[in-house]
């Protein structure tokens, strides 16, 4: 029997502060489903929002060709929906399906058509107007690093947790990647802080951190990562967003609870304060 247990209303939906997003920064909103016999279904509408983006997270790494897919909720005839990505130009948007409830839309991007960097993702409603934003960073490595100097690459892994969200390091061997080179390794089943040296010539003015796994179905959990460089600290684009969002509800002091769960860590318990995450971002510059 298929099933899906949901919380109640409460914390970030009630807190002015928050701007409107739950931890997970999806807007304030509600799940909508669809039971026919055994099969359940499901999505998430933001209230009083019909359209949204669901192919992309806050701060998603965007290199090559991407996909970018949203949704209408109840549709009505002719509605089509656009983007853009340089907040001028608007382009159609191929419709895919239609899922209960909704249609889907679809487009394909060339990232070489766009500068390395912060982008702001725009899909609208071309009938009313309704529009829905989303940070994105485009990480194809053509852009040098404003800086001359290098720095390091720090985090913990395995950090003791809030009891949520199960810490643990990885079984195996893990190679750390900075912009798809390996500045490092972490030593299986250890659990403890590291700090990795970042020469300036392996840096890029958007900056993409993975961690390569030696062993299948091996997953960890790690604090923030943060790419320091002179006397500045760079930090994710989502981890950004997302300390703010734990600052606003449960003080400042929050900010730095918790982490990200990297791979294919189980339980997969994601909560308020450890959110599943593959890739990192750290651009130079102007940040959100």
């Amino acid at each position: 029997m298929p099933y899906r247990a949901g919380g109640a209303l409460a914390g970030c939906w009630w807190n002015p502060r928050t701007n409107q997003l739950c931890p997970d920064l999806m807007p304030q909103g509600y799940l909508v489903y669809r039971v026919r016999g055994e099969k359940l279904e499901q999505f998430y509408k933001g209230l009083g929002q019909r359209v949204a983006i669901v192919s992309h997270r806050v701060g998603a790494a965007w290199k090559g060709r991407v996909t970018i897919r949203a949704h209408l909720v109840q549709p009505l005839e002719g509605e089509q929906l656009e983007y853009s990505i340089n907040d001028r130009d608007w382009m159609k948007m191929q419709e895919t399906g239609r899922p209960f409830y909704r249609a889907m839309f679809a487009a394909t991007v060339d990232t070489a058509s766009v500068p390395d960097g912060l982008l702001n993702l725009r899909v609208r409603n071309a009938r009313d107007g309704e529009i829905r934003s989303r940070v994105v960073v485009v990480a194809n490595g053509r852009s040098a690093s404003p800086v001359r100097t290098g720095g390091t690459l720090g985090f913990t892994v395995g950090a003791p947790s809030n009891g949520w969200t199960k810490a643990q390091a990885a079984a195996g061997k893990v190679d750390v990647l900075l912009n798809g080179k390996s500045v490092g390794s972490l030593e299986p089943g250890i659990r403890k802080s590291y700090t990795f040296p970042v020469p300036a010539d392996a840096l890029r003015l958007a900056n993409t951190l993975s961690f390569r796994f030696s062993m299948q179905g091996d997953g960890m959990t790690i604090t923030a990562p943060v790419l320091k460089y002179d006397k500045a600290t760079l930090r994710d684009i989502r981890d950004k967003a997302l300390r703010l969002v734990k600052s606003a509800h449960w003080g400042d002091a929050a900010a730095d609870w918790g982490g990200f769960i990297v791979g294919e860590a189980e339980p997969p318990d994601e909560s308020p304060f450890h959110r599943r995450q593959n890739v990192f971002c750290f651009v130079f510059g102007k940040t959100p």
